[in-house]
């Protein structure tokens, strides 16, 4: 939450906060909502903010018992996008899945093989994250989140390409 109008509170008192330069104003701020981080991620109170300014786009990850924080100048960003990426881990555990479902039910099990099967099917389905993606010379930032929508890609969007 801002709290002044020179400083962005990221979290409590364990994370720093985001001190803005002179003439740098605060235009947008996203957060990660339960569908975001999962139910694992909530009980264990992650919690991510993307935060764009005048100046910059700034990545706030808070994790279990540390943070991470990126941040790009605008004028060095200039692609935005909405897409899909690949949760590895996902991916794995959903094809061995389904090679468990096949190998099981080759040898006469068909019930639990199937079962595993499908178990394996829809944790593949699963495995693609929607983010919104922010590129440019300076790096990317990846902002895993379901619930950004068009109008919020549109802001983002909209910030970049007015300030670089």
């Amino acid at each position: 939450m801002e709290t002044g109008t020179n400083i962005i509170q990221l979290e409590g008192a364990s994370t720093p906060d985001v001190v803005l330069n002179k003439g740098e104003e605060h235009l947008l701020d996203l957060r990660q909502g339960v569908r975001d981080l999962g139910i694992m991620g909530m009980i264990l109170s992650h919690k991510g903010r993307l935060i764009a300014t005048n100046k910059r786009i700034i990545y706030f990850k808070k994790k279990t018992k540390d943070f991470e924080i990126q941040q790009m100048n605008i004028r060095h960003s200039g692609f935005v996008s909405l897409g899909y990426k690949l949760n590895g881990i996902a991916a794995l555990v959903g094809t061995l899945a389904v090679l468990l479902g096949g190998a099981v039910i080759l040898q006469g099990e068909v019930l639990m093989g199937l079962l595993f099967f499908l178990l394996g099917v829809l944790v593949l389905l699963f495995s693609r994250q929607r983010s919104l993606v922010v590129s440019g010379s300076g790096g990317q930032i990846i902002f895993a989140s379901k619930s950004v929508n068009s109008s919020e890609l549109a802001k983002v969007a909209l910030v970049v390409s007015a300030n670089s």
